[in-house]
Parts: structure tokens; C-alpha cells; sequence
């Protein structure tokens, strides 16, 4: 207990020796809580995504657009299929892909609601799992968006 005592006393002397030291533990815990929240965010913008339309519908063709809209996302490309898109995933030129399959428009009209895939290349985790909530939250908001659209336009079907 002697030797505990001891140690702490001599680092306290030592600390109060030099002057930088205790203006150090003072201020560098403050520069860390007035700094870091302006340089650290995990909001993650300008991620790549390709959108593999297979239903060339409007209905498709606004959805995309949603997407390429979004501050999240940056339309890469359109290819024409899966392996495409999923090669240039491959390649490191794209991060997501968003596949809408042929009968969007038709689920969309009789169900007001259809299936879509995404596909996310999780290198980065975190980029990828935000990535793929704020693709999930822009399918959302067009989804209930078009759901209130069909509702006003079409009469109701029968279960």
C-alpha cells in the first residue's frame, strides 16, 4: 500500500513539474468534445448504385428516379441484367444493386405492393448496412406514396 502511495504522489509531482501537462489533461478532452462532432458523422452520402429494371414500367421507371434523387445515392448505371451489375460490383465500380422484377407494375396495381431485390456489397459494413436502410426507407416513402396515388384512382378490389 506504501508503494501505491508512493507511485501516485511522484506522478502527481511529476505532472505539476512541467506546465503543459495539466493545461494537456485539461484541454485535450474539451478539443475532443468540441471537434469530434463536427468531423465524425455516419451519415454515409454519394454511395453507387445500380438498378437492374426489368419492368420498364413508370411505375419503375419512378422509382428509380426516387433513388437517383436521394442525397444518399448516385446512379451509376442501368445494366440490362443481374450478372452485369453484379460484376461491376465485383469490380469495386458500384455498392448496391436494386433489382425490380418484371411484374412491378402489375403487383403495384393489383396488391399496391410488390418485392424488389437488393443487393449490397458489405466490404464496408457500415456503409452497407446504412446504405441498405436508406434504400429501404426510400422504397417505404414510395410505397405509401403510391398506395395513396392508387387508392384516389382505382376502385376497390375485391378479397
Amino acid at each position: 500500500m506504501n508503494t501505491l502511495k508512493f507511485l501516485i504522489e511522484k506522478e502527481f509531482k511529476q505532472m505539476f513539474r512541467n506546465k503543459l501537462i495539466p493545461r494537456l489533461i485539461v484541454m485535450y478532452p474539451v478539443m475532443v468534445m468540441l471537434v469530434f462532432p463536427w468531423a465524425i458523422s455516419f451519415e454515409i452520402r454519394n454511395i453507387r448504385i445500380d438498378v437492374v429494371d426489368h419492368s420498364l414500367s413508370s411505375y419503375s421507371r419512378r422509382l428509380t428516379d426516387k433513388v437517383a434523387a436521394s442525397r444518399y445515392f448516385i446512379l451509376h448505371d442501368t445494366p440490362p441484367d443481374y450478372q452485369t451489375a453484379m460484376r461491376n460490383m465485383e469490380m469495386g465500380e458500384t455498392d448496391m444493386i436494386l433489382e425490380i422484377p418484371a411484374s412491378f407494375d402489375r403487383e403495384m396495381v393489383k396488391s399496391r405492393s410488390s418485392a424488389v431485390s437488393i443487393a449490397v456489397n458489405s466490404v464496408n459494413g457500415t456503409q452497407g448496412l446504412l446504405g441498405s436502410n436508406y434504400i429501404t426507407q426510400i422504397m417505404n416513402e414510395f410505397s405509401a406514396t403510391l398506395r395513396g396515388e392508387l387508392m384516389h384512382t382505382l376502385p376497390p378490389t375485391s378479397r
